[in-house]
């Protein structure tokens, strides 16, 4: 976009791989928490977010609910 990739551009950056590096036996919640914490977040901070965001990008599943049982296409959301 024509400057030099800054903090701001990196959370607006994503990808979604074919491959999934998740831990299946965890839960949806745990996995999100995971995430912010290599963007420095704490999970206090994420915590009231989760719901919020799982409806946003309509993730069929609930926060407390095993990896393993969400679609393909729902874990790549997370």
């Amino acid at each position: 976009m024509g400057h030099d990739l800054n903090q701001s551009d990196y959370n607006e950056i994503g990808f979604l791989p074919e491959e999934r590096s998740l831990d299946p036996k965890d839960t949806v919640e745990n996995q999100l928490y995971f995430f912010a914490a290599l963007h420095g977040k704490s999970k206090k901070e994420i915590d009231p977010l989760i719901d919020k965001y799982l409806e946003k990008f309509q993730v069929k599943g609930k926060r407390k609910g095993k990896i393993k049982k969400l679609s393909k296409e729902n874990q790549q959301k997370i």
